[in-house]
């Protein structure tokens, strides 16, 4: 997904948080990250990975929105809480609010059209059961010889698996060119 010349605001720096942010940088976004923490945990990584990226800390407000295109959200903040004023400020102004995973279809559906790309996933939802189910799945579908990758709540992130895919075959592909 091309990103270039739009502002990104990634609320939460958790693992998700962090996904979403390399892989807004990845595609040419300016990334803004916001955490409720004045130090979270995964600070120092996106500051190495996107020296560029700048990062508020504090509860979320309105003027987070300042200059944005679109926000990305990680799943643990809950919209009675962390999103109360920013979510209908966002409604209000026409800004675009998406999950890790909404980020995640919309670089498969590029992929599909720019590479061809088109592997097919299963996503699991639900209140309860989820990293079981996913589990099982995976398992199930490891069995019938399937290459599976499990990524979402579970961890990895979705969007740390897809970069990661993506940049084996870019190095198998500069290998084989480089043969």
């Amino acid at each position: 997904m091309n990103y270039e010349g739009k502002t990104a605001l990634v609320l939460g720096l958790g693992e998700s948080g962090l996904a979403m942010a390399l892989w807004l940088a990845r595609g040419g976004a300016r990334v803004r990250v916001a955490d409720t923490r004045e130090s979270p945990e995964r600070l120092p990584a996106l500051q190495v990975a996107v020296p560029s990226a700048e990062f508020v800390a504090g509860p979320f407000g309105a003027s987070l929105l300042d200059g944005v295109d679109f926000v990305a959200v990680s799943p643990g903040l809950a919209p009675y809480r962390e999103l109360k004023e920013i979510n209908p400020a966002a409604m209000a102004a026409g800004i675009p609010v998406w999950g890790e995973i909404e980020l995640f279809a919309q670089a498969l559906d590029a992929l599909k059209e720019q590479r061809g790309y088109a592997p097919k996933v299963i996503a699991i939802t639900g209140t309860n059961g989820k990293t079981t189910v996913t589990t099982l799945v995976g398992q199930l579908c490891e069995r019938a010889g399937k290459t599976v990758r499990v990524a979402g709540n579970i961890s990895p992130a979705a969007l740390d698996v897809l970069r990661e895919v993506l940049d084996v075959a870019a190095a198998a592909a500069g290998q084989a060119a480089a043969d």
